[in-house]
C-alpha cells in the first residue's frame, strides 16, 4: 500500500504532516507547523542541496534577503525530535557552506554507510562478523544471521538508543514480530556477556563497547597549544562527511592539528584511525602501497585503488589520515573518492597545501596562529627545551613571534635555538631565517618545507613567486601585473589565484580592491631564488618605477579631489614598498623615480607617527640629476615634514625653494600652503600673506580641492591673528569645497577649526559639540595627530569649566599620540596648557613641573608656544613671590609675541604683564598693559564669555583692589 504524501518515513518513525507529529517508539513527538513545513519542502526535493536563502525565501515567506540564524535554528530542533541521534543525523544532512540535503530512508546507507565491520576489539571480546563469532574469555560462540545484522546496525551507532520499530525494519525487512526481536536481543545479550547491550525501557536498545583502539598513532609528546576553535570545527567535520581536506601553507601546523584530533577520535572508528604519510609516494600507486603497508595488508591486485576500497569496506567505520597529499594533487582524487564515497565507511581527513576539489570535499583552512598563541608557543617550547622557568623579554618574543610569521613550525625551531642564544639574537639573525632555523638532520628545516611547495610549481609560477618577493607589503592585482615579467595581465591574475589556492600569498577583500600579501618567510624563500635565477636587478626595476607613477605630476595634480582618500589609502599601504623603492632606485641609478617615491611615502605618511623616519627618507633621496618638478615635489614634502616636526626654519627654506622650482600649478600651491604654515608659530601676519596667495593660485586653477585645501590653512593664520570672522568665513567655505568634491572626512575636519574659534569666543557649548563631533569622525589610524589636537584643546574646555578629571585623561591620551608620532613640538603645547588648567585649580608645583618638560620640547622657532609657555611660567612664579624671574619670563614672551602677531596668546601675555605690574605697586604700568590688552581683544572681536575677557575681567580686578586699597591675594 502506497504511502499517503502528507506521511514520511524515517528512521525514527513516521511523520504525519497533516497531525504535525512524529510516531515513534515511545510515543508521539509533536512538531511545531514552521518544522513541518521545513521537512516536507526538504523531502520534497530529495538528495538536492537547498541552500539557506531560498528556505528564508520559501518556507519564512521572507522576499528580501536577511541575516539571521532562523533555519539553522529550526533545523535544530527539527533534528532533535526525528532523528535518532541528533549528533549524527541520517536524513537532515548539513552540508557546509552551501544549505541542507534530505536523505530519505531507502538511500540512508547511501550518505553514512554501515558496512560490515571488521574485527572488534572490546576487552576481552572480538566480534567478527564476517566470520559470524563472538570469542570472549569462554570460547568461541556463533552468531546467528539476525544477530549478525543486529550487530553491524547498532555496531555502527556505538552508545546510540535504537527503537524497537527501526531494528525490526531494518533487520528483518519489516517481516519480524516483536517476539522474534526480544528472543534475539536476549540471545545477543548472553553471548556478549556483562552489560554491553543495554535495554531502555519504552525507549529501545543501544550497544555499549569500550573499543580496544586500534591505529598507528603514539601519543603527541606536547599538549596542542591554541587551535582549540579549529580543533573544534574539524572534529565536527570529521564526524559528519567522508572527505575533510585540511589546507594551509608549510609549516602552518596541518599535521599537528590532524594528528591531535585522530588522537582525540581514536576510540570512536571501530575500524581504527591511521595516519598515513604520503609524502613518500610519486604517484598514486605509491600512495597506495603507503596505505597498505599502514593498514598491514598485502597489495597484489592489478587495480590498487579498489583493493583497498574491499579492505576499507571490511574494516567498518574508520578514519584514514592522508598526511601532505599536495604533491599528487587532483591525481590522487580518483583513489580517495573511491574509498570516501562507494560505502566503504572510510572518513578521509587529508592535509594539502591545496584541495582535491572533489564534489563532497569540506576544507578547512588553518591560517597562522594569532599573535598571543604565537608567543605562548613559543615561551613554552623554549622552557621545555631548556628544562629551565627562565623568563624571555616580552617585546623581544613579540617581535620574533612576528617575524617568524606566527608560523608553528618557525616558532618551534626558533625557541629550539634559546638553549644557545637569547631572543634578542635569534631576532638579530632573522634576516639569515633558513640556516638559524634548522631541524635535526643536515637540512634547514624550515627552507625544505618551503622548497617542497617551490618544486611542485610550474616554472612560470616559480619566477612568479621569485617576482613578487620583492613586495615589501601587501598589493594589488595592477602591482603585481607590472612586477611579474608577463606581458599577459590575466595570465597574472591566474597566477595569483593558482597561489592563492596553494597557500602561497594570502588573500585580503578590502572595501574598494582586494590586496595580496605573502608571509615573510615565503618572501625571504622567494627573494633568495630571485637572486639565482638572476633577474633580481630587473625586478627590482619594475618595482621602483611600478610605485613611482604613485607620485607623478598627473597623480599629485588631483591629489585633493574624489580620489584623494583611495590614493592615500594605496600609498599608505604601500608605505614599506616605497621606502624600499628609495633605497633600490638609488641602487639602480633611477634617482628620479625613487625620489617620487619619497614625496608619495612622505606625504602619505605625514603626521601618522614615523616623522623623523621620514625625515630622514627626504634626505636620502638624492635631489643631484632631477627633474625640476621632481626637485620641487621632493622639497615641499620635505618641508611638509620637517615643519610638523618643528623644524619651521628649515622647512621654510625648503617651502621657498619648492614654491620657485614648482613646475606644476599644484606643487606651487602645496609649497605656498607650507610656506605659509611654518609662519604661523613665527610671523601669522606674513602667513596670512603667503596663505591668500595660495588661495588665489588654487582658484586661478579652479581646482575646488586644492581652493578648500589652501583656505582651509588661511583659516588658522588668521585665527591665530585674532581676525575670527574671516577665520570662520574660510574654514565655512573649504567645508563648503571639500563636499563638492566629494571628500566628507576633510569637510568634517573643518570642525576641529570652528571648535577652536568657538571656545575662544566664549561659546563653550557649542565648542563642545563640534570637538567631540569631529573626534567621532577622525577614527583612522593615519590622523592621530589630528585626534591628539583634538582631544588636547576639548581638554582645555573641561579644564576651563572645572571638570579636571576629564581634562587630564584627555591630555594624556594627547601627549602620548604626540610623543608616539615624534612630534615633540606638539606635546610640548598640550603640556602648557595642561600646567595652565592645573595652575587655575591652585596645583602650582606639578604645574611648575609641566612647563620646564614643554620648554624642553618646544621648538625654538614657535614663537607663539614658547611665549605662552612662558607666560604661564611667569604667572605662577608671581603667585610664589618670584617677582624678577616673572618679570624676565615676561619681557621675554613679548618679544616672541611682537606687537601685531598671535593676538589670543599676547591678550593672555599683557594681562599677566598686568597683574605682575599691580603686585609690584606700578599702577601706571599696570593700566597701560591693561588698555592693550582690552584694545586687542575689541580688534579681534573677543566675546564677553571667552577665556580671553575672562583674564582681562581678572586683570581688571586686581588693578582697582590695590587703588581702592584692599588687601588682595595675588
Amino acid at each position: 500500500m502506497a504511502e499517503p504524501d502528507s506521511v514520511i518515513t524515517l528512521e525514527a518513525g513516521q511523520v504525519d504532516l497533516q497531525l504535525a507529529c512524529l510516531r515513534g517508539a515511545s510515543g508521539p513527538v509533536p512538531l511545531t507547523a514552521r518544522e513541518c513545513r521545513l521537512l516536507e519542502y526538504l523531502s520534497e526535493r530529495p538528495g538536492e542541496v537547498v541552500d539557506r536563502e531560498i528556505l528564508h525565501r520559501e518556507v519564512w515567506g521572507q522576499s528580501e534577503q536577511v541575516v539571521s540564524r532562523a533555519v539553522d535554528s529550526t533545523m535544530s530542533r527539527l533534528r532533535s525530535k526525528v532523528e535518532l541521534d541528533s549528533r549524527r543525523p541520517r536524513h537532515l544532512i548539513t552540508v557546509h557552506g552551501e544549505g541542507y540535503r534530505f536523505v530519505p530512508l531507502q538511500r540512508v546507507t547511501g550518505v553514512k554507510p554501515d558496512p560490515v565491520p571488521g574485527p572488534v576489539h572490546a576487552g576481552d571480546l572480538v566480534l567478527d562478523l564476517a566470520a559470524a563469532t563472538i570469542t570472549n574469555s569462554d570460547g568461541i560462540e556463533r552468531l546467528t544471521a539476525v544477530e549478525c545484522r543486529l550487530l553491524e546496525f547498532l555496531l555502527a551507532r556505538p552508545g546510540t538508543l535504537v527503537d524497537r520499530p527501526t531494528l525490526l525494519r531494518r533487520c528483518w525487512d519489516g517481516e519480524g514480530s516483536p517476539r522474534a526481536l526480544h528472543n534475539a536481543l536476549h540471545r545477543l545479550r548472553a553471548k556478549l556477556g556483562g552489560d554491553q547491550l543495554q535495554s531502555v525501557r519504552g525507549r529501545g536498545v543501544r550497544l555499549v563497547l569500550e573499543l580496544n583502539p586500534q591505529t598507528n598513532l603514539t601519543e603527541p609528546v606536547h599538549p596542542l597549544l591554541g587551535r582549540q576553535t579549529e580543533l573544534a570545527r574539524l572534529d565536527e567535520l570529521c564526524r559528519e562527511c567522508t572527505l575533510v581536506t585540511l589546507l594551509g601553507t608549510a609549516g602552518v601546523g596541518k599535521t599537528r592539528l590532524a594528528t591531535q584530533l585522530a588522537w582525540q577520535q581514536r576510540s570512536q572508528w571501530p575500524g581504527g584511525v591511521w595516519f598515513v604519510p604520503v609524502a613518500p609516494a610519486h604517484d598514486v600507486l605509491g600512495m597506495c602501497r603507503q596505505v597498505a603497508a599502514t593498514l598491514q595488508v598485502p597489495l597484489r591486485d592489478s587495480d590498487p585503488v579498489a583493493a583497498l576500497t574491499r579492505v576499507l569496506t571490511g574494516r567498518g567505520p574508520l578514519l584514514l589520515v592522508l598526511d601532505n597529499l599536495e604533491q599528487l594533487g587532483e591525481q590522487a582524487g580518483d583513489a580517495v573518492e573511491q574509498w570516501t564515497s562507494t560505502g566503504s565507511g572510510a572518513t578521509c581527513l587529508v592535509t594539502s597545501r591545496e584541495p582535491l576539489r572533489l564534489d563532497h570535499e569540506h576544507r578547512l583552512t588553518l591560517r597562522p596562529l594569532p599573535q598571543a598563541d604565537a608567543e605562548a608557543l613559543f615561551v613554552t617550547r623554549a622552557q621545555q627545551l631548556q628544562a629551565t622557568q627562565g623568563s624571555h623579554d616580552p617585546a623581544a618574543v613579540t617581535a620574533l613571534v612576528h617575524g617568524l610569521d606566527c608560523l608553528p613550525l618557525a616558532i618551534e625551531l626558533a625557541a629550539a635555538r634559546t638553549s644557545v642564544l637569547s631572543v634578542g639574537q635569534i631576532l638579530e639573525h632573522l634576516d639569515a631565517r633558513f640556516e638559524l632555523l634548522r631541524g635535526h638532520g643536515s637540512r634547514p628545516a624550515l627552507e625544505s618545507s618551503l622548497a617542497s611547495s617551490w618544486e611542485l610549481l610550474t616554472p612560470p609560477e616559480q619566477r612568479a613567486w621569485a617576482q613578487l618577493s620583492v613586495f615589501e607589503s601587501s598589493f594589488d592585482v595592477e602591482a603585481a601585473a607590472a612586477v611579474v615579467d608577463d606581458p599577459n595581465p590575466l595570465s597574472t591574475l591566474d597566477l595569483l589565484q593558482s597561489f592563492v589556492e596553494k597557500h602561497l600569498i594570502t588573500v585580503s577583500p578590502g572595501p574598494s580592491e582586494v590586496t595580496y600579501s605573502m608571509l615573510q618567510s615565503l618572501q625571504a624563500f622567494g627573494g633568495a631564488r630571485l637572486t639565482e635565477l638572476g633577474e633580481e636587478a630587473r625586478a627590482h626595476r619594475r618595482h621602483v618605477l611600478w610605485h613611482a607613477q604613485l607620485g607623478s605630476d598627473e597623480v599629485l595634480d588631483n591629489l585633493y579631489g574624489p580620489q584623494s582618500d583611495a590614493w592615500f589609502a594605496k600609498a599608505r599601504r604601500a608605505y614599506p614598498d616605497l621606502v624600499a623603492a628609495v633605497r633600490r632606485g638609488q641602487e639602480l641609478g633611477l634617482p628620479d623615480p625613487a625620489a617620487r617615491c619619497a614625496v608619495v611615502a612622505i606625504l602619505a605618511r605625514n603626521n601618522t607617527g614615523v616623522q623623523q623616519e621620514l625625515a630622514a627618507l627626504g634626505e636620502q633621496a638624492d635631489v643631484s640629476g632631477l627633474r625640476d618638478g621632481t626637485s620641487a615635489w621632493l622639497w615641499v614634502a620635505r618641508a611638509r615634514c620637517l615643519k610638523d616636526t618643528g623644524y619651521r626654519a628649515e622647512a621654510t627654506t625648503f617651502a621657498k625653494k619648492a614654491l620657485a622650482a614648482a613646475a606644476s600649478p599644484a606643487c606651487a600651491i602645496f609649497a605656498a600652503v607650507v610656506h605659509s604654515n611654518c609662519g604661523l608659530a613665527m610671523d601669522s601676519t606674513a602667513a596670512i600673506a603667503v596663505g591668500r596667495r595660495a588661495v588665489q593660485m588654487a582658484r586661478d586653477q579652479g581646482h575646488a580641492g586644492w581652493i578648500a585645501w589652501a583656505l582651509g590653512r588661511l583659516g588658522s593664520a588668521l585665527y591665530y591673528s585674532g581676525d575670527a570672522e574671516q577665520a570662520e568665513s574660510a574654514w565655512e567655505e573649504a567645508a563648503q569645497l571639500f563636499r563638492s568634491v566629494g571628500d566628507e572626512k576633510r569637510a568634517l575636519g573643518m570642525l576641529g577649526h570652528q571648535a577652536n574659534l568657538l571656545l575662544s569666543l566664549g561659546a563653550n557649548a557649542a565648542a563642545q559639540a563640534a570637538y567631540e563631533e569631529a573626534l567621532e569622525n577622525i577614527q583612522e589610524p593615519n590622523r592621530q595627530i589630528d585626534r591628539a589636537t583634538l582631544m588636547g584643546n576639548l581638554a582645555n574646555l573641561h579644564a576651563g569649566e572645572g571638570r579636571l578629571r576629564e581634562a587630564r585623561a584627555l591630555y594624556r591620551s594627547a601627549i602620548r599620540l604626540q610623543r608616539q608620532a615624534g612630534q615633540d613640538d606638539a606635546a610640548g603645547i598640550t603640556y602648557t596648557n595642561w600646567a595652565y588648567a592645573l595652575a587655575l585649580h591652585d596645583e602650582d608645583a606639578e604645574a611648575r613641573r609641566m612647563l620646564q618638560y614643554a620648554l624642553g620640547l618646544l621648538d625654538p622657532s614657535n614663537r607663539m608656544a614658547r611665549g605662552h609657555t612662558l607666560t604661564t611660567l611667569a604667572d605662577l612664579e608671581r603667585k610664589a613671590g618670584a617677582l624678577g624671574r616673572s618679570r624676565q619670563h615676561l619681557a621675554e614672551a613679548r618679544r616672541l609675541l611682537g606687537d601685531k602677531s598671535f593676538a589670543f596668546a599676547r591678550i593672555f601675555t599683557l594681562c599677566a604683564s598686568s597683574q605682575l605690574a599691580t603686585a609690584e605697586g606700578d599702577h601706571e604700568a599696570a593700566q597701560r598693559w591693561l588698555e592693550d590688552a582690552e584694545a586687542l581683544a575689541e580688534q579681534c572681536g573677543v566675546e564677553p564669555e571667552s577665556a580671553s575677557q575672562a583674564r582681562i575681567d581678572t586683570a581688571r580686578r586686581a588693578l582697582r583692589a590695590v587703588e581702592d586699597g584692599l588687601q588682595t591675594t595675588p
